[in-house]
């Protein structure tokens, strides 16, 4: 409302996750009548809150394939290494701290995290 639009973002990875990165891939290329994918141009590329996200450089590298697979495998690295060093520093023994990790990333592939909140909590 305060910027003269309404926004509604849903939830799901496949209605809006894959095809944002589509675009914001395209938006990266310099292809910026991309976004007449959305709303038929209503909505303008800058009202895109992802499109800034650091992760998005790799778009200039990799496809949009690729780019989404190595977000999932690095989201769920990142999730195993911040349980690990936490558990490390409770004195637990290396066993049980790769157990309780690789439970945490599994749990967390269940959530579907889209950034990087949830795996660096620990």
């Amino acid at each position: 409302m305060i910027v003269g639009q309404i926004i509604i973002d849903p939830y799901d990875a496949l209605d809006i996750l894959i095809p944002s990165d589509h675009i914001i891939s395209k938006i990266y290329k310099g292809e910026f009548e991309s976004t007449n994918y959305f709303l038929a141009g209503e909505l303008k590329w800058y009202f895109f809150e992802n499109i800034f996200y650091p992760i998005n450089v790799l778009h200039y590298i990799l496809n949009d394939k690729f780019f989404y697979f190595f977000n999932d495998i690095i989201i769920k690295v990142t999730a195993y290494f911040s349980f690990y060093i936490l558990a490390k520093s409770f004195k637990i023994s290396r066993v049980i701290c790769g157990f309780g990790a690789v439970l945490y990333s599994s749990i967390l592939f269940h959530l579907k995290p889209y950034c990087f909140a949830l795996p660096l909590l620990p």
